[in-house]
C-alpha cells in the first residue's frame, strides 16, 4: 500500500495540467478505500486510538476535496501543493499512527507481534557534506 501511495502522488506531482484532475481523482479513490478498510479494522479490532487516527483521516479526506474543487475551477497548483503536503505526512502516519495498529491487531488476532523493517533514511550529502561517502 506504501508504494501505491508513494506512486499515486508521484502521478500526480508529474502529470500534465490536463491530467492532473484524474490524477488527483486516482489518488483520492485510492486514500478513501485505504482509509475505509483501516477504519473497519480498527473498529473491528477495538483499537484505543481509534479516534485520533479516524480524525487524521478526516483531516486529510476534507483537504483532498478542498483541493480537488479548486482543480475543479482551474487551480492545477493546488493539487501539486497537496501532493507535496501528503508525501511530507505520509511517512509520520505510518509510522506513528498505522505502525501501532498493525501491532494492535497482530497480537490480538495472533497473540504475537508485527515484525517492522525501516530502511535507513536517505540523506543528500550534498546537503549534509558529513553524510557523503568516504
Amino acid at each position: 500500500r506504501r508504494v501505491l501511495f508513494r506512486s499515486l502522488i508521484g502521478a500526480l506531482r508529474e502529470a500534465p495540467p490536463g491530467s492532473v484532475p484524474s490524477a488527483l481523482d486516482a489518488l483520492a479513490r485510492h486514500v478513501r478505500e485505504h482509509f475505509g478498510h483501516e477504519e473497519s479494522w480498527m473498529s473491528d479490532g477495538g483499537f484505543p486510538a481509534r479516534d485520533c487516527h479516524a480524525a487524521e483521516h478526516s483531516a486529510v479526506l476534507a483537504s483532498i476535496d478542498g483541493v480537488s474543487r479548486r482543480v475543479a475551477r482551474g487551480e492545477i497548483d493546488a493539487a501539486l501543493r497537496l501532493a507535496d503536503a501528503l508525501a511530507d505526512w505520509f511517512p509520520a502516519h505510518a509510522d506513528y499512527l498505522d505502525a501501532p495498529l498493525a501491532h494492535w491487531l497482530c497480537k490480538r488476532r495472533h497473540g504475537g507481534t508485527p515484525v517492522v523493517l525501516h530502511r535507513p533514511p536517505r540523506v543528500d550529502p550534498a546537503a549534509d557534506p558529513r553524510s557523503a561517502p568516504c
